[in-house]
């Protein structure tokens, strides 16, 4: 009875010896010898890695931007009041950039841009209007994260010229004048395609959108009679609030890199 159970005991000893073996060189041969479909993978995540850093390389390199779209300007100051109903001041934007520097992802450059909008409101039964043309230039920078995103920032120094009007049943009173503005912005782009091969696009087209405040000098709202040389009417200077077109800033563009 002695026998079977040692023969027993000796085969159990030995299937785990063998089991122990097999589990212990099975971890090795793995490490040591990737599987066909593990190198695929591996090469396939590569391809695709390097096909991306390539794009964006080319993408990178684009050193013009061109933008149009609309600006929004919040102008709580009270020289505001006579020509608008409320403080929203809508604007149309172009800009144009040149990014001659260059570190990894980062561009560095300037940007030119030139912003105009209108108000119309009734000011005691008056129509009254206001035209607010900006154009300015300044440093512009911007960097790439991943071939679809983008930050950007800019301080732009700007002149503003300001033309208001009140049309009386007597005659048109009109006012004109010139101040500064500093607008300091940050702002995101999100890549919508490109233009040409893959892995070395000619062009890039982008959505952006920008946040910032615009500091901006009062310029003196002073009204007089625009008459016709032969008109023998005189018309006196009617004195309004002084106006600052300063506020919080946004914007909302289409923009293309080349």
């Amino acid at each position: 009875m002695r026998l079977p159970s040692f023969i027993c005991a000796f085969g159990i000893a030995t299937a785990l010896g063998i089991m122990c073996q097999t589990a212990n060189a099975t971890p090795i041969a793995s490490s040591s010898s990737p599987s066909t479909g593990d190198r695929r993978n591996t090469s396939a995540q590569a391809d695709g890695a390097d096909s991306t850093e390539e794009a964006l390389a080319h993408d990178d390199d684009h050193r013009f931007v061109g933008m149009s779209g609309f600006r929004g300007q919040v102008i709580t100051h009270p020289g505001m009041d006579p020509y608008s109903t409320g403080d929203f001041f809508s604007q149309i934007t172009l800009g144009a950039a040149f990014l001659p520097l260059k570190w990894g992802h980062l561009k560095l450059g300037v940007l030119s841009q030139y912003d105009m909008g209108s108000v119309d409101a009734d000011t005691r039964g008056i129509p009254a209007s206001l035209s607010i043309h900006r154009i300015g230039a300044g440093p512009y920078a911007q960097i790439s994260l991943g071939d679809r995103w983008r930050l950007s920032s800019r301080v732009i120094p700007a002149a503003n010229y300001l033309d208001a009007s009140f049309d009386d049943t007597s005659g048109k009173l009109s006012s004109q004048g010139w101040t500064w503005s500093l607008e300091t912005s940050v702002g995101a782009a999100l890549r919508l395609g490109s233009a040409g091969k893959s892995d070395d696009p000619k062009a890039s087209f982008w959505l952006t959108a920008d946040l910032g405040y615009t500091f901006a000098g009062t310029t003196e709202m002073s009204f007089s009679g625009d008459l016709e040389q032969d008109d023998p009417r005189d018309f006196g200077t009617v004195e309004l609030p002084p106006l600052s077109p300063r506020g919080f800033s946004q914007r909302l563009a289409f923009a293309v890199s080349f």
